[in-house]
């Protein structure tokens, strides 16, 4: 029998792909999707399956009979990039929090065999006001509706990605089926950035440029002799950008008892460090391969440039013979390559690091930032096959 699905939250069709690829004869009878780009990439690749814009106001008469309901709900209520590390509470006022009510709405008003749904690893830990888990939430939605229902936290590395990537699924099959939810085992593959590139002539505007940029904070001061590496000097610190702190401070103490220490120096007697030279005073030659796999390497981190010290994602650059930190919407990584440029990945690059089959014909998004904005919303294709595999598929029976 055909499997029919509805893909909600469809981005460009992480799901969709998953699924198809795993059951050929399968059907995507709705997907949902507000984003405008989103649909248009979508529509671009799946020119068959109808789209609907707002959940919100997708009536019952216009939901089709399906026997799997995906969906990636809106994640940012409950990403550490939005919420504290130590707060680890969700807004329960962010209507992008209870958007998950509408795959419980949909699921009980047309009852589909299964549930397959993904969000960020945190909402697995996520409280809520009252201290209870969220997830538990979510789960107890469903569970009352007719569904046994279960999650786990996968890390795309390991399978078959080059991109740390760790998110919760979560897999809901109706009680009276009688079926065991599975887990598959990750089958990892040691796959580097590198082994995802473009070939030939990569776009110029994709290389960083960095002349006359000048670092956020690190400074000499005008009468320093400024040939010494700034982390051998007096490691000045005063925010350029800063109109109500005209304070300079420079660093002072060693490890944890490092601290910004006020000074009597001028800020306009203050020169900036040379971003490109900061990043080259700050490389490092760290070993790719840790326990046997391929890790985050980073090559360059430009520290001490906030009062916290630690960088911000835009003063990293990585190496291509690891892997790639965390695909977002926004900050997408920097990699230095073989010729010892440095340059941001393509959209192609971009969906390649989620699975996604750009070398068999599927179409990237023309504009660069859009393209990576969906591959940072986007799910992982190959978790979602291995996934579909092993509970939705012939194999799985």
């Amino acid at each position: 029998m055909v499997m029919k699905f509805i893909d909600t939250f469809a981005g460009v069709g992480g799901f969709h792909l998953g699924v198809k690829n795993v059951l050929l004869d399968a059907e995507c009878v709705l997907a949902v999707e507000w984003d405008q780009d989103a649909q248009d990439a979508y529509r671009d690749n799946f020119p068959e399956t109808p789209i609907f814009g707002d959940i919100t106001e997708l009536k019952e008469e216009d939901i089709p009979e399906h026997d799997l309901l995906t969906g990636g709900f809106p994640c940012q209520p409950f990403s550490i990039n939005k919420q504290s590390s130590v707060k680890k509470v969700y807004d329960e006022e962010d209507n992008r929090s209870n958007l998950f009510l509408q795959l419980v709405r949909i699921a009980e008003l047309k009852q589909p065999k299964y549930l397959l749904f993904e969000n960020v690893a945190a909402l697995a830990s996520m409280k809520n006001k009252d201290g209870g888990l969220v997830i538990d939430e979510i789960k107890y939605a469903f569970e009352q509706i007719g569904y046994n229902v279960d999650y786990r936290v996968y890390d795309a590395a390991d399978f078959g990605v080059p991109q740390q990537r760790k998110r919760v699924f979560i897999i809901g099959k109706r009680k009276d089926l009688n079926e065991t939810i599975n887990w598959p085992e990750p089958e990892y593959k040691p796959v580097a950035v590198k082994d995802i590139l473009d070939e030939g002539e990569i776009d110029p505007k994709r290389f960083i440029n960095l002349n006359g940029k000048t670092c956020t904070s690190r400074c000499y001061h005008k009468d320093d002799d400024m040939s010494v590496p700034w982390n051998q000097g007096n490691r000045y610190y005063c925010n350029k950008s800063n109109k109500n702190d005209d304070k300079v401070y420079k660093w002072v103490g060693f490890g944890s008892s490092e601290k910004l220490e006020e000074t009597d120096l001028s800020k306009e007697d203050m020169i900036w460090q040379d971003k490109k030279e900061a990043f080259e005073e700050s490389s490092r030659d760290n070993d790719p391969i840790k326990d046997g796999r391929l890790v985050i390497t980073p090559k360059s981190i430009i520290m001490y440039d906030t009062p916290s010290k630690i960088s911000r994602q835009h003063e990293r650059i990585y190496s291509i013979q690891g892997i790639s930190r965390t695909l977002a919407t926004f900050g997408h990584p920097l990699f230095e390559m073989i010729d010892g440029k440095w340059r941001y990945l393509t959209g192609t690059e971009s969906a390649r690091l989620q699975g996604f089959p750009v070398d068999d014909g599927y179409k990237v998004h023309p504009k660069h930032g859009t393209a990576c904005k969906h591959f940072g919303n986007a799910v992982c294709v190959n978790v979602v096959k291995a996934i579909v595999k092993a509970n939705f598929s012939q194999e799985s029976t």
